[in-house]
């Protein structure tokens, strides 16, 4: 990462006030490079606690926290990205369902095992189907509690077919 980008990055994370998904895609891209010197944690808390209603704030600050080690307080992060619905971005989408997929299996010191496994599986719905590489989350179907590739529920090429004649 240059150092101008490195600071554009910083820069929307700081300001998120301003922009909150912009600063949770700020805050992406220093986590997926490991570039943790970019961030700093009162950052990416402050951007999970002032803006509730965001889903990759608490994916953004659960990765951070997963990253230095804070394992217990990582996992209830990722678990409250469930609450909150799904991620706008992939990358934060995904930060949250592995490390979701790792606590399941070694769940942290004094966190209810009961609780990682119902988050996974809510995000497992929606993991097969998500492109990791698209920057937004998106996925096929036409249920959007259904996400499905099969052909059978794409719409029809005339649109939903709610106004055929």
């Amino acid at each position: 990462m240059t150092e101008g980008t490195a600071d554009t990055l910083r820069d929307l994370v700081a300001e998120k006030v301003g922009d909150p998904v912009a600063a949770a895609a700020g805050a992406c891209a220093p986590l997926r490079l490991g570039d943790l010197e970019r961030l700093e944690l009162s950052w990416t808390r402050n951007l999970a606690d002032w803006f509730p209603w965001l889903p990759d704030g608490a994916a953004v600050h659960g990765e951070h926290l997963a990253r230095l080690g804070e394992h217990a307080e990582a996992a209830r992060r990722f678990v409250e990205v469930v609450s909150r619905g799904l991620p706008v971005f992939a990358t934060a989408f995904f930060f949250a369902f592995e490390r979701l997929q790792l606590y399941s299996l070694k769940t942290p010191t004094g966190f209810d095992r009961s609780a990682i496994e119902g988050a996974r599986r809510f995000l497992e719905r929606f993991a097969r189907d998500i492109d990791p590489i698209q920057p937004i989350t998106t996925f096929p179907g036409v249920d959007p509690n259904r996400p499905s590739r099969a052909e059978e529920s794409r719409p029809p090429k005339n649109g939903l077919g709610i106004a055929v004649a």
